[in-house]
C-alpha cells in the first residue's frame, strides 16, 4: 500500500499540500513519534484495488477517509447478512450447549428418532391358549409409530416381537418361535393380541412381551 500527501482529491496535483479549503493545514502532533498530524481526507491510497473475494472493497487512488469509510460500511453489511438459525428444545428434543474458547457448541438429540422398545409384562399367565393383548393406545403413546423409508403408510404389524416366560428356575424361557403361539395385529385399532396355545403351565408364570419398532 502506498500513502503519499500529494492528493488530488484535495486540489493539489504537483505538491504537497499547504491551506487549501477541503484539506486543513496539519496541526502538531501531540507526541513525539510524529510531527505533525494529516488530515484523512488528505492522504491518498495509490496501490492496487484491495478486494474481498471478487468485490472491491477499497479503490485505487481513494482518500484513506473514503477508505475507512469503505472498509465499515462492508464489514458491517457482511454482519448484517450473517444467516442465523434459532435451536428450540421441544418434545423429545433436548439441546446441550457447550461453550469452547469462542465458540459455543450446540449438541441436538432427539428422542423420537430411531429404535423404540415397547415392554409390557403379565403376571399369572398359565399358557393353554390364554390370550394377552395390548392395546394399540399403548404403541402409539411409546412412539413406535414413526415415519418408515420405502413405504408410503405404517402399518401396526410393522414391528418385531419377543415373547419369553420366566421359568422357576429365574431363567427367561423364549416362546417366538414355539409351535402353538400365535401374533394377530389388528390394523384398524392397532390392539395386539398375543395367543400361547402351548401345554399348560403349572405353577403360573410372567410372560414378558418386547416390541421393537
Amino acid at each position: 500500500m502506498g500513502l503519499n500527501t500529494k492528493c488530488a482529491k484535495c486540489g493539489c496535483q504537483d505538491s504537497f499540500l499547504t491551506t487549501p479549503p477541503s484539506c486543513p493545514t496539519a496541526v502538531g502532533c501531540p507526541t513525539e513519534e510524529c510531527s505533525n498530524i494529516q488530515f484523512a481526507q488528505c492522504v491518498a491510497y495509490t496501490g492496487g484495488n484491495l478486494l474481498c473475494g471478487e468485490s472491491i472493497v477499497v479503490p485505487t487512488d481513494t482518500n484513506l477517509n473514503e477508505a475507512l469509510s469503505n472498509i465499515i460500511d462492508y464489514f458491517c453489511a457482511s454482519v448484517a447478512n450473517i444467516s442465523t438459525t434459532s435451536v428450540v428444545a421441544g418434545v423429545g428434543i433436548t439441546v446441550t450447549q457447550v461453550v469452547v474458547g469462542n465458540n459455543t457448541q450446540y449438541t441436538i438429540a432427539n428422542a423420537a428418532i430411531g429404535t423404540k422398545k415397547f415392554v409390557k409384562e403379565f403376571t399369572g399367565v398359565t399358557f393353554d391358549g390364554v390370550t394377552l393383548t395390548i392395546l394399540g393406545t399403548e404403541i402409539t403413546a411409546c412412539g413406535l409409530l414413526t415415519d418408515a423409508c420405502g413405504s408410503e403408510t405404517n402399518e401396526y404389524s410393522d414391528f418385531t416381537f419377543n415373547i419369553m416366560y420366566l421359568s422357576a428356575t429365574g431363567s427367561w424361557i423364549g416362546l417366538t418361535n414355539e409351535t402353538g403361539v400365535s401374533i394377530e395385529v389388528n390394523n384398524v385399532s392397532g390392539d395386539i393380541s398375543v395367543t400361547l396355545g402351548v401345554a399348560p403351565i403349572d405353577p403360573p408364570v410372567v410372560v414378558r412381551i418386547t416390541i421393537i419398532g
